[in-house]
């Protein structure tokens, strides 16, 4: 009973003394001198323990410390709040490999001089596109401006390179993946190659089993109360938030199991041993992960909820109790038909039409009647001609209407965005005001925290609403990489109070770089920039990629409305002559009332974006 309740102290101690071991290595090792063992502490991805003793004794630990009311407020050498939450051990010692970068002697690894093949950028090994003559380093022309926009680098000069091809090798370099994504995106939209790249994160439309595993798992999220018990101030402590952390994850992988097949359930709660479970949690929780990309409007409260404690079930320590990770991939279009073998379905003419939605509006009933059996029809021929044994039209079917789900995100998430764009091309000119509608601000007025001209007014509005253009078309993108952000056991996180509460702080590598490349985008279609373009990610301003999706997904929320009534005044106005004369007597007419309507949308955007800034 003893060594039960010791145990957690003892793997908090090892894990301190690893640490430390570690960080006195690094700096001895220079110095020629001994080095200090490491014991092993496991971090990164599970790897599984070797022989059945092994897994019982795992599963031993795992219920003492479940079942135990064990105080671990005082273990020692727990600073609060100093550390890093929910990542592996930063020491952890590496099992011995020779990747190409550097020998291994002796289970010493011999100090690495980490370099860049000639051609590729420094920062992100694409390939570059210019030598900064004073660095003396190659860049793409997104690492460039991102490292060269202020200070004494701004007035660094740039020559082209010749871009040479990324080198093969047993890993693909992320950058060469970005630039040929990057390509994609700036090419003709719904062209073969755009589906293609396209259907690499398009995710697939959920079955009728899975919405049955979805209800479940929102059911049990609705009654979950994990962020409240977890992310508290009084909860900073290593040890008690670790041991906090794995009953709760224990306590909502149990009772899903239970829902599903009671007998099962039971003999989990007694034996412990989750491993066993491991297909059926992995896809439980990437149904919800996918239906969530797909309707952003759906699981408001649990998604979050649900991202934490999957962030926190993927923390090294907790995955070393429960002997396996509860994250897996999500199922996109692309990973459904590169398994059957039929990845050319994504370039045949005929995916545009069999995805096409049909729209009424300007359309009379016949030709509504011949798009849909057009499309009916196009739905028909790929089915016949790219089915399988193992694939039958049923998987085609599904891959082609989850293609269309994407059009309709599309028309709902980024249409609202290229409408506001032409309403303020049309009625506004950068270089003219027509009388009372300027859009001009004062700061600290009308909630204004910015005081800008007309003009200057019009390039801000202009460049941000195309920044969210280009978000709102690459958001399934973006989503993806900012999960594997936030659920990376190699990323962790600190919990802060930033201003806005109590925050999970984390780095965002993946989605600053699609970002950074989005801006770069920007400031080519617009010729110039307002402002700052920082991109604030893992900052007091966006704790992490989560609060970064998030964000963006408001805009289609407050421009479809506005949208929307423009769009209905003409229609409005012709049906009904006692609306019309109010128009005319009140607002001067339609036209005028359109442009009022875009003249306040400007102070909402400028209150928007200045008080709550990702690329400000």
């Amino acid at each position: 009973m003893l060594s039960e309740l010791l145990w957690p102290l003892s793997y908090v101690t090892k894990y301190l003394y690893s640490t430390f071991a570690s960080t006195v290595n690094t700096l001895l090792h220079p110095l020629g001198l001994d080095h200090l063992p490491v014991p092993r502490v496991r971090g990164g991805r599970y790897q599984p323990s070797a022989g059945a003793e092994a897994m019982a004794t795992r599963n031993r630990e795992l219920s003492a410390l479940l079942d135990q009311a064990v105080d671990l407020e005082g273990a020692p050498g727990e600073a609060e709040g100093g550390a890093a939450e929910g990542g592996a051990a930063a020491g952890a010692e590496a099992e011995p490999e020779d990747d190409g970068g550097g020998a291994w002697h002796g289970g010493q690894a011999a100090p690495m001089m980490l370099t860049t093949a000639p051609g590729l950028c420094v920062e992100c090994e694409a390939p570059a596109a210019m030598r900064c003559e004073q660095c003396d380093d190659e860049y793409c022309a997104v690492c460039f401006q991102a490292l060269h926009r202020k200070g004494k680098r701004a007035k660094h000069t740039a020559v082209a390179v010749e871009a040479a091809a990324p080198a093969v090798g047993p890993r693909e370099r992320p950058g060469a993946a970005a630039a040929a994504a990057a390509a994609v995106s700036s090419g003709e939209m719904y062209s073969p190659d755009w589906f293609v790249e396209r259907s690499k994160y398009i995710p697939l439309r959920l079955s009728m089993k899975q919405r049955k595993g979805l209800r479940l798992l929102q059911s049990a999220l609705k009654v979950c109360d994990y962020t409240d018990k977890i992310d508290v101030a009084s909860n900073r402590n290593k040890a008690k938030r670790v041991a906090s952390q794995l009953r709760d994850v224990c306590a909502l992988l149990s009772g899903a199991v239970v829902a599903v097949d009671y007998a099962q359930g039971q003999e989990l709660v007694h034996s412990r041993n989750f491993a066993e479970q491991e297909s059926f949690f992995v896809g439980l929780f990437e149904v919800g992960r996918r239906h969530k990309i797909m309707n952003p409007d759906a699981m408001r409260e649990e998604y979050g909820k649900l991202v934490y404690l999957l962030q926190d079930a993927n923390s090294a320590e907790v995955q070393d109790l429960l002997q396996f990770s509860c994250v897996g991939g999500l199922e996109t279009v692309h990973k459904k038909l590169s398994e059957a073998g039929v990845v050319e379905l994504m370039s045949d003419p005929l995916v545009k039409t069999a995805t096409m939605e049909i729209l009424p509006e300007g359309k009379h009933r016949g030709q509504i009647q011949r798009e849909i059996k057009a499309k009916e029809q196009a739905v028909k021929v790929l089915s016949r001609k790219y089915a399988r044994r193992h694939f039958d039209d049923e998987d085609i079917q599904l891959c082609l209407y989850s293609i269309a789900d994407n059009h309709a995100y599309l028309r709902y998430n980024r249409d609202p965005v290229d409408k506001m764009i032409r309403l303020l091309r049309t009625h506004f000119k950068p270089g003219s005001i027509d009388g009372a509608y300027s859009l001009a601000i004062t700061g600290d007025q009308d909630g204004a925290r910015l005081t800008h001209s007309h003009d200057r007014q019009y390039s801000y509005v202009l460049q941000s609403l195309t920044l969210w253009r280009e978000i709102a078309q690459d958001m399934f993108k973006l989503w993806t990489l900012a999960e594997q952000d936030l659920l990376d056991p190699s990323s962790p996180y600190t919990l802060k109070d930033t201003g806005q509460g109590l925050q999970r702080v984390q780095e965002c590598p993946r989605i600053s770089k699609a970002m950074r490349e989005i801006v770069h985008r920007v400031q080519e279609q617009s010729g110039g920039w307002v402002g700052s373009s920082v991109v604030h990610l893992g900052d007091n301003n966006v704790p992490n990629s989560l609060i970064f999706i998030d964000k963006y997904n408001q805009v289609s929320r407050f421009l479809q409305p506005i949208v929307l009534c423009i769009d209905k005044l003409p229609e409005i106005a012709g049906k009904d002559p006692s609306v019309k004369r109010y128009l005319d007597e009140t607002f001067g007419g339609v036209t005028k009332l359109t442009k009022v309507t875009t003249t306040l949308t400007r102070l909402i955007h400028t209150v928007w974006i200045t008080n709550w800034p990702a690329c400000s």
